[in-house]
Parts: C-alpha cells; structure tokens; sequence
C-alpha cells in the first residue's frame, strides 16, 4: 500500500511549480490585462514561499490595476519590510506615492517622497516626484527647489522642466515658464502638452499669435480638447470670432464634460450678438466647474 502512494505522488511531484514559475505565469496574466487571474496567480506563489518580495509586490500591482489600493499598499509595505533589494524598495514606495497621490493623500505621499530621499539622495526621480507633490499642495516655491535638484542631478529630462514651468506660471512668472517649455520642447520636440502650455503662457502675456502656433504644434502631435478650446481662446482675443468658434465647438465634440470650451465659446456667442446663447453656454460652464465663467454669467446675462 506504501508503495502505491509513492507512485502516486511522483506525478504531482514532477509537476508541482515553483513560485517563480508561478509568478512568471502572474505577470502573464497581468500584461495580458487579467489582473484578478494574475493576483490569484501571486497569491499562490507567496504561499509557497512566504518571504517572497517580488511576489507581494507584484500582487501589490495587480491590486492597484483593481483599484483594491490600500490592500495595494499593505503588499507594497510588505514588500519594503522583507526585501534586501533597495532598487525593489524603492520601486514599492514609488508605488505607494502614486497611489497616496491618486487619493489626494498628499501629506504621507510628501513623506514617503522624502523616504526616497532618505535612501537615495542622489536620486533624480525622487527629487522630481517630490517636487510634484508640493506642487499639488499649492507649495509652488518650494516645488521649484525640489524641480531643481532634480534638473541638477539629471538635465535631459524634458518633464523637470515641463514640471516646473507649470509651477513656475502658477507663480506667474510667465516669462521663466516660457523658458522651461521651450527646454522641454528642445529635449522633445514631439512634446505636445509643452506646446500647449507654452501657448497659454503666451495668452498671459497678449502674445496671442506666439500661443496659436504653439496651439497648432500641440494639434498636429497629438489632437486634444484643450488645445482647441485655448487655441479658440487666442483666436477670440484676435477678433478672430468664427474660426474660434469652429475650434470651441470641436472641443466640447472631443470632449462634452469640458467647461472651458463652453465659457470661451460663450464668449464668442455673445460677441457674435447670440446673447442669449451666450448666456446658456456660461451657465452650462459653471455647471462643469468653471468659476471664471461665474463672472461672465453675472455681469451678462442676468435680464435673461
């Protein structure tokens, strides 16, 4: 009788997977987008060896595709406790500030950032998430400074200064923000959102035919709704009213949730004399969110 068990768990012996090759089945699944198939996949893998790093934080990825994100951050956690790796350490507490910003957690996200600090202090990347996360605070100023130990530690990087030019026009100072789009754009000339900004940055300071052709470089690489509604923008300011009008309208085509289309083609509606229009599409705008368009609504269009 001993001897028939014995022959039958030769078999399963000879067919039992490692965690590795179980997790090499997980990471299969998950670029094939089955994520609920590649965390029960990892799942398994930790269970057979419960030390396993890459194991908790590949579950960690799956689990944020599932949106399932503080069980995302406890095998992200995990995976920083039981691993000697400090590239994969670091790589989960990345993760963990992604999502912590995602959540609009920026207080812990600030201190995980300064973590990545901690353990690699000659790290680029940290000091550029770290400068991202102040800029969402609204600390702009200081945001600049992280920007710029980024920029000195690594400068080729086009989304450092794309990065700072934003918080330096939240600052307004217009004329800096230029200077960082246009690096940006010179590191990457196919860099669409720079174009756009640059363009905007532009509108600030009247330069409205610098900012259309900044407007139609961003259009060309990459069609997208704010670049139509900001192009129609810099149109309306040149008097320029049914071209602008064309472009509003394809942005709210592009995108219907776009509040900023529908207060710049009010604009043009009631410049146009289509008042009553005008004032629909304003209150349509502040609907969406657009407290600027607020302004227009009060002042225009409360006979109607």
């Amino acid at each position: 009788m001993k001897n028939i068990l014995f022959l039958l768990l030769i078999p399963f012996l000879l067919t039992a997977q490692s965690e590795s090759e179980i997790n090499t089945n997980g990471v299969k699944a998950y670029e094939e987008g089955d994520f609920e198939k590649a965390r029960m996949l990892f799942i398994e893998a930790i269970e057979i060896k419960k030390d396993y790093d890459i194991g908790y934080f590949n579950k960690g990825l799956a689990n944020r595709e599932l949106k399932e994100y503080q069980k995302a951050i406890s095998d992200f956690s995990k995976t920083i406790i039981i691993t000697k790796d400090d590239k994969l350490k670091q790589s989960a507490i990345f993760n963990i500030v992604s999502i912590q910003r995602e959540l609009n957690d920026l207080e812990n996200a600030l201190k995980n950032a300064n973590r990545l600090i901690e353990i690699d202090s000659l790290s680029s990347d940290a000091h550029h998430l770290h400068g991202l996360i102040l800029h969402e605070m609204g600390r702009n100023e200081d945001a600049i400074k992280s920007f710029n130990t980024a920029i000195k530690l690594v400068s080729d990087n086009p989304d450092i200064y794309y990065d700072r030019g934003i918080a330096k026009r939240r600052l307004n100072l217009i004329d800096e923000a230029i200077l960082d789009y246009s690096i940006a754009i010179e590191l990457d000339s196919l860099y669409s959102k720079a174009y756009n900004n640059r363009g905007f940055a532009r509108v600030k300071i009247g330069d409205y035919k610098g900012a259309i052709k900044d407007y139609n470089k961003s259009i060309r690489i990459k069609e997208d709704a704010f670049s139509y509604n900001n192009r129609g923008f810099a149109k309306y300011k040149l008097g320029e009213f049914e071209s602008a009008k064309m472009d509003c309208e394809k942005s709210i085509k592009m995108n219907p949730d776009n509040g900023w289309a529908y207060h710049y083609l009010g604009l043009i509606q009631y410049e146009l004399g289509n008042k009553e229009e005008g004032c629909k599409l304003f209150k349509k705008a502040v609907e969406l969110g657009k407290k600027d368009a607020k302004v227009d609504y009060l002042e225009k269009c409360m006979r109607f």
